[in-house]
């Protein structure tokens, strides 16, 4: 029986995951695409709202490692406690046949995923590209920590169920499955550091006019607007604040798509 510690902990894991994706998906570029000190970095995201951080990581997270680790969780779930009664019934042959065209039919439908829903060759995994730099060293690094982590969790997922001759036929440990959730989602956070480095912060472009007669209108990305000063980085991605006073209106511009 699952008690209230396994809840708690699972959402303690995601949660962090998200707000750790969020918080790097936001401080990375400004730290090294927008070529700002570490100084100024930590404070401009100490002014970021923890809704817009907590929406980039799950923005992060909910891309394609974390589809594979859904995946990979479902395939454990399924495969791992048929084998022995496919061994049993037929033969250890026929069991190794089943588990190989089962995995075959996960990839298949990861590579399904990314091409289709994503619109993603193999490219991301040969590192950095001119609009999407991206870090050789820390792919190879992510992987090899993660996708041990993803087998640990397949093996404790399918460790969760047990395959009975008699009723009730198939029995739950959801201790286990709480573990697995777990660690997947810890090794899919680790997989989407890849795209946190890569993305640009989530700052809408912003026209701020100015009240001195001019009508002098600056363009920048929009921080926050917190007790009367709006924080914003301006063209030369400086960061740059300014009070109500001295400004006549705001407008938000529409991204283009």
């Amino acid at each position: 029986m699952i008690g209230i510690a396994e809840v708690a902990a699972l959402i303690t894991v995601v949660g962090a995951a998200i707000y750790g994706l969020g918080l790097l998906g936001v401080a990375w570029p400004i730290h090294k695409r927008w070529q700002n000190d570490a100084a100024t970095t930590l404070y401009a995201v100490s002014l970021i709202p923890r809704a817009v951080v907590a929406g980039q990581g799950i923005r992060i997270l909910m891309g394609f490692p974390t589809l594979v680790a859904t995946l990979l969780l479902v395939w454990s779930l399924l495969v791992f406690p048929v084998l022995p009664l496919v061994s049993a019934v037929a033969s250890d042959l026929v069991g190794w046949i089943v588990g190989i065209l089962a995995l075959v039919a996960l990839l298949a439908g990861g590579y399904w995923l990314l091409r289709s829903m994503y619109r993603r060759g193999y490219q991301w995994l040969l590192g950095p590209t001119p609009d999407h730099p991206r870090y050789r060293w820390l792919i190879w690094t992510t992987t090899l920590i993660a996708v041990p982590t993803f087998f640990v969790a397949g093996r404790l997922a399918a460790g969760a169920i047990e395959v009975q001759a008699a009723l009730p036929y198939l029995t739950f440990d959801l201790s286990l499955l709480v573990a697995a959730i777990a660690l997947s989602f810890l090794a899919s956070s680790l997989l989407q550091l890849v795209d946190a480095t890569a993305i640009d912060p989530p700052l809408p472009t912003v026209e701020i006019v100015l009240a001195d007669g001019t009508q002098r209108a600056l363009v920048g990305k929009l921080l926050v607007h917190i007790e009367g000063v709006v924080y914003f980085f301006d063209e030369q991605r400086r960061l740059t604040s300014m009070p109500d006073g001295k400004i006549s209106s705001v407008r938000i511009r529409k991204e283009e798509s």
